[in-house]
């Protein structure tokens, strides 16, 4: 009897001491902070008439920020908002016959309030799991283009809001019980629409909208709330 108390006891220390080991408790809050960045660039061979000439696609640099609070209404559950910034550059060098070099770059920088939901499921234990994440980044920024072509440079520049919508997984490890480290990479589901407008010369504006839908696009780059990130959580 006194065996089967000793062993009844044990266990339930040890369930009790699983329990501490992270915590995703209902009244919790988090303080968060998550970031981004890629690089990346192409290049291809074109062959004409025995000549090979290699060619130089765009190079594209992503970097995004989102710092964040989150509130748990249970242990598998939160709900939060973030404040973003995102940044995407594009630049291109072509070489014409003349031998002169044009340069042109493309800079399309955003501040975002990203509401969102984020459900948490443990993995073996409580200090490692998967999260599930639905996030509605709403942007506010603008597109800068460049044009240099020896020693002129033409600069155009246009406002850009978005709504976005994605659904992006993860993965949570906690190092200590008030310390979450999270990793996060592409979308399930995402849906974004870009409105830009750039005032004429001689007056009013020109507006072009543009959409896209992505399912299943695990890349390494985008905006707030796309992409790869990592990040770490401090609980309260």
């Amino acid at each position: 009897m006194k065996k089967s108390i000793a062993i009844l006891a044990i266990s339930a220390f040890a369930l009790n001491a699983n329990a501490q080991d992270n915590s995703l408790e209902a009244g919790k809050i988090s303080i968060s902070g998550s970031v981004g960045f890629s690089t990346g660039s192409s290049e291809s061979e074109v062959t004409s008439g025995g000549t090979t000439v290699n060619e130089k696609g765009p190079t594209t640099t992503n970097m995004n920020l989102l710092p964040s609070v989150q509130y748990f209404l249970s242990s598998n559950l939160s709900v939060g908002l973030g404040v973003g910034y995102g940044s995407t550059k594009i630049s291109t060098e072509e070489d014409i016959d003349d031998g002169t070099k044009i340069e042109s770059t493309t800079t399309i920088s955003q501040i975002s309030l990203a509401p969102m939901v984020t459900y948490y499921k443990g993995l073996g234990n409580d200090k490692f799991g998967l999260t599930i994440s639905a996030m509605l980044p709403l942007g506010f920024g603008g597109v800068k283009s460049e044009i240099k072509s020896g020693s002129t440079t033409v600069t155009d520049e246009s406002n850009l809001n978005s709504i976005s919508f994605n659904i992006q997984p993860g993965l949570y490890y906690f190092p200590t019980k008030k310390v979450m480290l999270t990793a996060n990479i592409g979308n399930i589901f995402s849906y974004t629409k870009d409105t830009q407008k750039e005032d004429l010369t001689g007056g009013g504006t020109s507006t072009d909208s543009d959409t896209s839908i992505e399912i299943l696009n695990l890349n390494t780059s985008g905006g707030v709330g796309t992409g790869l990130s990592f990040g770490a959580s401090f609980f309260f």
